[in-house]
């Protein structure tokens, strides 16, 4: 994509490939909430337990933030990194159907926040840099706004409907399958 003028910028395409992968993001860190009601029963989980798995994402993305984000301002390879990341998540999303335990789902979960953390500190740097300075609050805020759309509006409509037609497990299969695509999407467009 060239820098020109109207619709079909750089920019522009730029500022929609990262709001999908922001939206991806908390698409899956927030669908396995609505996939608890599913889960819980086949792996003999308690609230505790539930909110357990919550709380090791959380930590794990945290950390990983903090880590990764320097690590890729000392490297200088955002758009690698930042590939890298969205096909680990894709990889914890999809595992998360295979979990059969509790354990095992503290592992991925733990997996998912480490991968994730990154990510959008790093749309964020790219998004800062490329954006012309007249749209650069614009275009932070309209990837921002990706996380509730997907996350909140869209996550339990879709992680539901798949539950329920097919299963939790192939909720996650299922909903891995953006995160890889767009993976590809970005290694050919972004710079």
């Amino acid at each position: 994509m060239e820098k020109r003028k109207g619709l079909w910028t750089y920019e522009n395409g730029l500022v929609l490939m990262m709001f999908i992968v922001f939206g991806l993001v908390f698409f899956e860190r927030l669908n396995i909430l609505y996939l608890f009601p599913y889960m819980a029963p086949d792996l003999g989980m308690n609230n505790t337990q539930i909110g357990m798995t919550v709380g090791v994402l959380g930590i794990a993305w945290g950390i990983s933030t903090m880590v990764f984000s320097s690590l890729s301002d000392f490297i200088g390879s955002k758009k690698g990194m930042l590939i890298v990341f969205i096909l680990i998540f894709a990889v914890a999303t999809f595992l998360g159907g295979l979990v059969g335990s509790l354990g095992s789902l503290l592992l991925v979960r733990a997996f998912m926040g480490a991968a994730e953390g990154p990510v959008v500190p790093l749309i964020q740097s790219i998004v800062a840099a490329e954006s012309t300075p007249r749209r650069r609050g614009f275009n932070m805020g309209l990837i921002q706004s990706a996380s509730n759309l997907f996350g909140s509006a869209l996550a339990p409509v879709i992680a539901i409907g798949l539950a329920t037609a097919l299963s939790w497990r192939s909720a996650f299969y299922v909903t891995a399958v953006p995160a890889f695509l767009m993976a590809l999407v970005l290694m050919k467009f972004l710079r």
